[in-house]
């Protein structure tokens, strides 16, 4: 038989902080490539356009990882607060049930 729910907060407390040490990992990556990149288009790639196009392209693609990235703050954060929830609910039910 299915089990309606089955939580362990540590657990969820545990891989938020997880997903948000990750998310920081993402961030770092992708500043170095940022910083790599920016040092091939101005000393190993330079031209008159292609070079300017791709660093344009790239910059449009960090920007929009880094937005993407965000999103694991977001669901370390759900991660969290619903833990939070779910111990809070289960010390008042078990509070309401001894009354």
């Amino acid at each position: 038989m299915a089990k309606d729910l089955d939580v362990t907060y540590e657990e969820m407390r545990n891989a938020a902080k997880h997903v948000g040490r990750e998310k920081e990992k993402i961030d770092g990556k992708l500043t170095d490539l940022k910083a790599f990149i920016q040092g091939l288009v101005e000393g190993g790639f330079v031209t008159k356009s292609a070079s300017k196009a791709f660093n344009e392209s790239f910059q449009e693609f960090i920007h929009g990882m880094k937005d993407t990235a965000e999103g694991l703050t977001g669901m370390s954060d759900y991660l969290t607060m619903a833990a939070d929830k779910f111990e809070q609910i289960d010390e008042e039910l078990g509070k309401s049930a001894k009354k």
